[in-house]
């Protein structure tokens, strides 16, 4: 099993060049996984009534561009998640668009830059409607062995080396797109591998917090253990805490907390991400956010180096326990590759 993004995913692009990029992203996983492309639509006002041309395979597919959600969610009713690769100044109104399509569960909205007002505008209406808004700045979700939104991932001979054919037993949460990527592989060469992984985005109001995916998590009995990423500033992960501390949960947690460095510079300094700042009194530091992990049962290793052998000796407990079974890895020769037309 998995969340968020599932076998019975469908989607629509809002966007031009940078949404058909995802397109093709998203049909290498699925050739992958010998799964037909599950993009259904694009949005894009300048070239509705056009296509775009998507290889999935040896497979050419034609895909309708629309003017709007609507007209593209009336054409091809299956969708139920939207994927929005607009520009700053339009992703507001965009985003607005497709949470109020009644067919759209889920937005992923990959664009930076994103005002915070507006985001907290966006987040506030999803939650009043019942639907998970992931992002700004955010590089999609995958589940293993099941759906690709946007490029998480990485490139085909990558999808491979981090095992993303089949499902493993980790979910994954961070807010830096790159570095969901990093852990995606550590889990699948220390352990087995993902059920899911988010990136959050590393704005300052995230849509869809630590908290709300690790209560997913919780509820998918495929996911054992959970790692999140964070970083200094804001209070997601101390919100973690608390919550992984309240009573006890059925998935382990492990974390990492990025931001060290910044105790040597001024306080209320921006270290990276926008919403990567400490507060002037200290608050928010990478320090404080990892010891409240550590005191609410998480695994919190010293260093980042330290994950890896943290996730197997994760791993190794849950196999011993028999919650998990040793899965046998592809031979060589069962490995998927891309035909040689699209290598």
């Amino acid at each position: 099993m998995s969340i968020l993004a599932t076998k019975d995913t469908h989607v629509v692009i809002q966007g031009g060049v940078a949404g058909v990029n995802a397109a093709r992203r998203m049909a290498e996983f699925r050739y992958m996984i010998k799964q037909p492309l599950n993009v259904s639509a694009f949005v894009y006002p300048p070239d509705a009534g056009k296509t775009n041309e998507i290889i999935c395979g040896t497979e050419l597919i034609m895909i309708p561009i629309y003017k709007t959600v609507a007209e593209a969610t009336a054409n091809h009713p299956e969708i139920n998640t939207s994927l929005v690769y607009i520009g700053a100044d339009r992703a507001y109104a965009g985003t607005m668009e497709a949470l109020n399509d009644p067919h759209i569960k889920t937005v992923s909205m990959i664009t930076e830059g994103v005002p915070e007002k507006d985001a907290k505008l966006l987040g506030k209406h999803a939650r009043k409607l019942g639907k998970t808004f992931n992002g700004p700045s955010s590089i999609g979700v995958v589940s293993a062995g099941e759906c690709r939104l946007g490029v998480i991932g990485g490139a085909f001979d990558n999808l491979v080396a981090c095992k993303l054919y089949r499902p493993g037993s980790f979910g994954v949460v961070t807010k830096s797109g790159g570095l969901s990527n990093e852990i995606i592989w550590i889990c699948s060469q220390f352990a087995d591998g993902i059920t899911t992984a988010i990136g959050i985005g590393g704005d300052a109001y995230p849509g869809t917090d630590y908290v709300s995916y690790l209560e997913m998590f919780e509820n998918d009995p495929q996911t054992k253990a959970v790692v999140i990423v964070g970083e200094m500033g804001g209070d997601l992960e101390e919100r973690a805490a608390e919550w992984y501390g309240a009573k006890k949960r059925r998935i382990k947690l492990l974390a990492v907390v990025s931001g060290f460095c910044q105790e040597s510079l001024p306080k209320g300094m921006k270290f990276g991400h926008a919403g990567a700042k400490e507060g002037l009194k200290g608050e928010g530091s990478a320090r404080a956010k990892s010891e409240a992990l550590k005191k609410a049962g998480a695994i919190v290793p010293d260093t980042f180096g330290a994950l890896g052998p943290a996730i197997k000796a994760t791993h190794e407990e849950l196999l011993k326990s028999g919650q998990v079974k040793p899965i046998p890895d592809l031979s060589p020769a069962d490995m998927p590759r891309l035909p040689k037309t699209v290598q």
